[in-house]
């Protein structure tokens, strides 16, 4: 999941940010904002401030990214 500054609503990515941030709390919440939602951007954070493998921190992040997706499905 990826979102960009041309989305009509900026509101999933702050929600998403926020549901990152819950998940992993030491992570800089500055970070995850500039990251804009980025996968790459959010793996590379996982393993600095985690020590995860490549492979851990992309599992992961796709499984949050997965139970996000349900959450707004859900909500709409």
């Amino acid at each position: 999941m990826q979102f960009t500054a041309g989305d009509r609503s900026r509101e999933p990515l702050r929600l998403f940010c926020g549901e990152v941030l819950r998940r992993w709390p030491h992570l800089a919440a500055s970070d995850v904002l500039d990251s804009r939602g980025e996968p790459s951007k959010l793996i590379a954070m996982l393993q600095k401030t985690y020590e995860y493998s490549a492979a851990r921190a992309e599992k992961e992040l796709h499984l949050l990214i997965k139970e996000f997706g349900e959450k707004l499905y859900r909500a709409a």
